[in-house]
């Protein structure tokens, strides 16, 4: 009866000590909450109180574990106005999530060294103030730590490169001075100090070399091969070789450190579950021998129980064992590569979205499955993610998105990333990747040539350079390349696969001969223009040496070209032609020496032909044409050179670039440049230009007589404003000019000439309407841009028609003429002032013109199912899906044609429209519209 006594009073103290315990525990919970808002808290956001009756796991923000113990505090976008009071939060030592994120907090960091358990710091968008705490390098199981855009100062902790775990560092946007710890944490993903004091050379290690200069950026002191620039004393060249070397590492070291750690947990896990299994054995085993009744038991069961164990023995023993351990180790994996997805995701959005365009959130309770642009599988594998048209303006950071290791589809086209494009190796099932459209810069990753079962690239329109890797010819799925309108040199590498429908490769500067394949020889001149170094027999173009006979047999074989004399001709034509243009070359050349010489002997001032002038004589020329009825009246070109034209130029007004770069052609160059006159309208007129022989440009003659009183300065910032606008469906301005009398508008030239042209024709051709799906293109190029003004760059068009829509080299549509209306009501008080809805309007009306054909002008009084007829008498042999693509398309013009402005919808709902109609296509398609 003793040891049954004792026993049970042994328990008793336990559970009552247990219960005491437990009490105390809540309350000082409450009290520290309670204390943390009561300073942290001056607006009386929290809604946290003495009296509130609910379980302080219910508290917002809070969230406990089973023993009720406090594990995540999340307290983001509160406009908590206050100080971080010491010894509140600190008490709750079982924290393993602190956010304070998106605050308005002051003050110093306190203490942290009791939050021994902590794993995740975000005190990020705060007003924070004085050093790191050296508490916080004491946390040894922190791996996520963002004190980004605060007021911190003092140097970084060398100690914090100490924690082994960390695998999510930002110190950015702070007041941080002196040199940069030598972080060196294998599983190191993301990292960040830029826009701080930093001084001296960037350590060389492992972790580091493998993150871009944008994570060093805006500290002009810091120097080292990381950041491309060169220290007081040259770095050595081993320790160049050392960052190379580092920079092509996978990362095998972190890969076995994670599966130590897991063979770890597995062991433990197992020995937990034998040692239990053994208790309960035992404990039946004791029940037998001893014969003592039990409440909980009865003799049957305990009978039946000691009969299974006897006769189950060790082969029972071991098949449970076996069964709990796979289990547990299964739960325990599928946790943990939860937890990597949406850490993934978060790491991705905190670098490449900016203007916090993406809804993802840590406490976002919804799977991750159904965050924006995620779709996976049956088994909740990631294998689309599509975040197209978001505006999302970083940069695509390192081990971040390629730990989706399932992924198939990855477009993150149409936004404005930059930086380099990160190592791709790990997302071995890709098969289809869009970076199009965005400023990503370097060169293509080789890794990308390790994605065997890639069959769709894309990576045009970027500034990606260097040379085009030869391994991207061994993929032999891809069916889709295009890699136009970038940087790109060096020789086409032989790509030769059979299923090869679309291949790209135009404005680059590539050189050398097109390889003879049986793939690329299918593809027209066109595909390689604007690669003015490029030969062959496929872009019609002599090379340096001839071209073998093996190989000319082939290009007879493959397109049918069996007409030697006429290739001899044309040789001999090119031969003439080029001596002809030498010949006329070498003779200007001697002019300009001779007038030159001649000036400078009779000092003589020349009479100076303007642009004024040279635009005047050009457009009279075009009206003499016109009376004429000639055929060719807009090919008129006048070059004049005059010696004394420098001085004049100088004193007559200011050319103002608005590119990244440096200077391309100067006043004197744009001013002598050869002009021809390409039409007029309400805002000015419009020339093509050549600069320099070298530089073709589209200049705009402002109406200066409209212009009002504005001033020179006002005109500055008012070019500078719409100078700043990029994206890919608007044409970039690249530099204006402004005298007197005199306002010149530069832009880029756009080869293919006007969407009113395409629709309309010319006197030699015939209009007919577009097909649908080049009006739904056009359409959502049109679309993009229209948005982007509005949305991002806060400018209205005012005058938007398709004649001020260019087209690209691929058809890509253009705005232009962009918010020019703006400086001819300088200071008028004018009802006619544009909007975001009368822009809305005028993309009804030119989306009407595209599907018809005809000037939709005169069709305004149109009731809507009369636009629906009108719009159908023009496709008179449209098929029934094609009808139906049509329909759809109409409701968009007329839904944007709406009367009363407040009815009309906006851009992006516009876009979406759009976008529904193609995702209906595709479906009936059964493929995917590219």
């Amino acid at each position: 009866m003793k040891p049954s006594f004792i026993h049970t009073t042994t328990i008793l103290i336990i559970f009552s000590f247990y219960i005491t315990l437990t009490i105390a525990s809540s309350n000082d919970v409450v009290a520290s909450l309670l204390a943390f808002k009561s300073l942290a808290d001056q607006n009386n956001n929290l809604r946290y109180a003495l009296n509130n009756t609910s379980s302080v796991c219910k508290w917002q923000g809070v969230q406990c574990d089973d023993n009720h113990n406090i594990v995540r505090l999340v307290l983001e976008n509160l406009n908590l106005t206050g100080v971080f009071p010491p010894n509140t939060l600190t008490k709750l030592d079982q924290l393993r999530v602190l956010s304070l994120r998106n605050n308005s907090l002051t003050g110093p960091i306190p203490n942290l060294a009791r939050l021994v358990n902590l794993k995740a710091l975000f005190l990020d968008h705060n007003f924070f103030t004085g050093v790191i705490p050296l508490s916080i390098s004491s946390l040894h199981r922190l791996r996520t730590l963002d004190l980004s855009h605060n007021k911190l100062s003092g140097v970084i902790l060398v100690k914090l490169s100490y924690l082994d775990r960390l695998s999510y560092i930002r110190l950015d946007s702070n007041r941080f001075n002196g040199s940069i710890p030598p972080f060196n944490q294998s599983g190191l993903d993301i990292f960040n100090v830029s826009a701080n004091f930093l001084t001296g050379p960037v350590p060389v290690t492992r972790a580091l070399a493998r993150f871009g200069s944008e994570s060093f950026a805006n500290n002009s002191k810091l120097c080292g091969e990381i950041v491309h620039t060169q220290c007081g004393t040259n770095i050595s060249q081993g320790q160049s070789a050392r960052i190379e070397d580092m920079k092509g590492i996978s990362d095998s070291k972190w890969k076995r450190h994670k599966r130590i750690g897991l063979i770890v947990g597995f062991s433990i896990c197992s020995f937990l579950v034998i040692t239990l299994v053994l208790c309960v054995i035992m404990s039946i085993k004791l029940s037998k021998r001893k014969k003592q009744r039990k409440d909980v038991l009865t003799t049957l069961e305990l009978m039946e129980m000691a009969e299974a164990a006897d006769a189950a023995a060790e082969p029972s023993f071991i098949h449970t064992t076996t069964i709990l351990i796979i289990f547990s180790f299964y739960i325990t994996l599928t946790i943990a590569s939860s937890n990597d997805v949406v850490a993934s995701l978060l790491a991705f959005k905190s670098l490449a979205d900016q203007n916090n365009n993406l809804r993802y959130a840590l406490n976002n309770t919804s799977s991750v499955c159904k965050w924006q642009g995620v779709q996976c599988d049956d088994n909740h594998n990631i294998v689309r993610l599509v975040l197209e048209n978001l505006n999302l303006t970083g940069v695509f950071p390192p081990n971040t998105l390629t730990k989706l290791d399932q992924l198939r589809v990855l477009s993150l086209r149409n936004n404005s990333l930059t930086g380099p494009i990160p190592n791709l190796a790990r997302l071995v099932n890709l098969k289809a990747l869009f970076l199009d459209h965005n400023f990503f810069t370097g060169v293509i990753p080789l890794s990308i040539s390790s994605l065997h079962r890639l069959r769709t690239l894309d990576l045009s329109h970027n500034k990606l350079s260097g040379v085009i890797p030869v391994k991207l010819s061994y993929l032999d799925r891809l069916s889709y390349i295009r890699l136009d309108s970038n940087r790109f040199n060096g020789s086409v590498p032989p790509f030769n696969q059979s299923g090869l429908d679309i291949f790209n490769v135009s404005a680059n500067f590539l050189t050398g001969p097109v390889p003879v394949t049986h793939a690329l020889a299918r593809f027209g001149p066109e595909l390689f223009s604007n690669n003015s170094k490029l030969c062959g027999e496929i872009v019609h173009t002599q090379c340096g040496t001839n071209i073998s006979q093996g190989q000319s047999a082939r290009i007879e074989d493959m397109k049918g070209i069996s007409d030697s004399k006429w290739k001899k001709h044309k040789r001999i034509g090119l031969i003439v032609g080029f001596s002809i243009c030498l010949l006329l070359v070498i003779t200007l050349v001697l002019c300009v020496i001779v007038s030159i010489i001649l000036s400078k002997r009779k000092k003589q001032r020349k009479d100076v032909v303007t642009t004024r002038e040279l635009m005047e004589m050009a457009e009279a020329a075009d009206a003499a044409a016109e009376v004429m009825r000639m055929e060719k009246a807009n090919e008129l070109e006048l070059k004049v050179r005059k010696a004394n034209q420098d001085m004049e130029i100088k004193k007559s007004g200011n050319l103002v670039f608005c590119t990244d770069g440096s200077e391309v052609y100067t006043v004197d160059q744009l001013m002598r440049a050869s002009a021809e006159f390409l039409g007029s309208g309400t805002i000015g007129s419009t020339y093509k230009a050549v600069v320099d022989n070298r530089v073709l440009v589209c200049v705009k003659r402002l109406d200066a007589s409209r212009l009002g009183g504005m001033t020179n300065e006002e005109f500055e910032r008012y070019m500078e404003v719409i100078g700043r606008v990029r994206h890919p469906n608007v044409v970039k301005l690249g530099a204006y000019f402004h005298a007197k009398e005199e306002k010149l508008l530069v832009y880029d030239y756009q080869a293919n000439g006007s969407l009113f042209s395409l629709i309309h024709g010319t006197k030699s051709t015939r209009a007919k309407p577009l097909h649908w799906t080049s009006c739904l293109k056009i359409a959502e190029d049109v679309a993009q841009g229209l948005l982007y003004l509005h949305q991002s760059c806060n400018l209205l068009h005012g005058n938007l028609k398709s004649s001020n829509i260019l087209l690209g080299s691929d058809f890509e549509a253009r705005i232009s003429d962009y918010s020019l209306v703006n400086l001819f009501h300088h200071n008028k008080d004018t009802q006619n002032e544009p909007t975001t809805t009368s822009d809305v309007y005028s993309y009804g009306v030119v989306l009407l013109e595209l599907l018809t054909g005809k000037d939709a002008s005169e069709h305004h009084d149109l009731i809507p199912d009369d636009v629906t007829k009108w719009v159908k008498s023009t496709r008179v042999n449209s098929s029934g899906t094609e009808e139906k693509q049509l329909d759809m398309m109409t409701r968009v013009a007329i839904e944007c044609t709406i009367k009363l402005p407040e009815k009309r919808p906006n851009m992006l709902e516009v876009i979406k429209m759009l976008q529904e109609i193609k995702e209906v296509a595709i479906m009936e398609d059964g493929g995917l519209m590219t």
